[in-house]
């Protein structure tokens, strides 16, 4: 079961971290950290395959936190995600395929074309609306962790190997899951993706 809405990753290289940072005014650092090994399981979420990472979780009342996640180097990108405040435009070449994979991971449809969740540890409900535009990028093997901009949204799960077999039997592609010790939190990880750059990241905290 989903219960919070972690973050959502911006990606960058390591030089524009302040810059980028220095973008989203009213925002509070929680945590630097500097050289995170890559996990394995993010081999085929990469145009190109980067051996660590550095991360700044952020956060602001009233707004998604935002994971700044950057590389030494970044692949372009016209951007998957746009975001204001709790809601997120998600751009896809194909909104079905896309509504199909973020209905999958737990939103539901509002009448005004909105899709919505709101896990139990959130006061209030993450929205997102589908765009189907014909100039993004379209991702095959390679779903672009590492591309520049807004490229993944993660969330904190209560059982993670339950959450994973729940979207493997909705046919959702996921990758296994895997251990990580970021900023004092143990953690197991797994991501889920498809075929047009839609990506969710999901934890399990111990």
């Amino acid at each position: 079961m989903i219960v919070k809405f972690d973050h959502i990753a911006y990606t960058c290289r390591k030089d524009e971290i302040e810059r980028i940072r220095e973008q989203y005014t009213g925002y509070t650092e929680v945590f630097h950290e500097i050289g995170i090994p890559n996990l394995a399981i993010k081999h085929l979420l990469m145009t190109k395959w980067k051996e660590d990472h550095d991360i700044v979780l952020i956060e602001k009342k009233g707004a998604l936190p935002i994971e700044i996640t950057a590389y030494e180097d970044v692949e372009d990108s016209k951007g998957k995600y746009y975001m204001k405040d709790h809601s997120l435009t998600v751009n896809t070449l194909s909104y079905e395929d896309s509504y199909q994979f973020y209905e999958a991971v737990g939103f539901g449809k509002r009448d005004d074309n909105e899709m919505l969740i709101q896990p139990v540890m959130d006061t209030m409900p993450i929205r997102i609306k589908i765009n189907e535009k014909a100039d993004v990028y379209r991702w095959s093997n390679a779903n672009g962790l590492d591309c520049r901009g807004f490229c993944c949204l993660a969330f904190i799960t209560n059982k993670i190997a339950k959450e994973k077999e729940r979207l493997d039997r909705k046919k959702i592609r996921t990758t296994d899951i895997m251990p990580l010790e970021l900023h004092g939190r143990k953690m197991r990880i797994f991501f889920a993706d498809n075929d047009f750059g839609d990506i969710c990241e999901f934890i399990g905290v111990s």
